[in-house]
C-alpha cells in the first residue's frame, strides 16, 4: 500500500461517477486510488515517475480515466485505472 497523499502535494482529486467510495488522488508523489472512501490508499503502478496535475473521467464511458502530468504527458485508462497508456 502506498503512502496517503498529503494536502500539500495533492494536485487533483477524482471521485468515480459510478462509485463514490472509489477515489483517485494525484500530485507530486504519483497517482493513488482508494476503494473505501479514502480510508486506505494504494499507489497506481505503471505510470511514469513524475508529478501529476489533473485527473478526469469520461461521463459517457466512466471506465475511461485520464491523468495529466505537470510536464504535459497525458495518459488514459480504459479499464477504470487498472492499466494506463500514453495518449498520442
Amino acid at each position: 500500500m502506498g503512502r496517503l497523499p498529503t494536502e500539500s502535494d495533492t494536485r487533483a482529486i477524482l471521485v468515480d461517477g459510478r462509485d463514490p467510495r472509489r477515489i483517485f488522488a494525484a500530485g507530486s508523489g504519483g497517482v493513488f486510488s482508494s476503494t473505501d472512501a479514502g480510508q486506505s490508499w494504494k499507489m497506481i503502478s505503471g505510470l511514469p515517475k513524475t508529478a501529476w496535475a489533473a485527473l478526469g473521467q469520461d461521463p459517457r464511458h466512466p471506465e475511461n480515466l485520464f491523468a495529466l502530468a505537470a510536464n504535459g504527458t497525458l495518459v488514459r485508462s480504459e479499464n477504470g485505472g487498472e492499466t494506463w497508456r500514453p495518449v498520442q
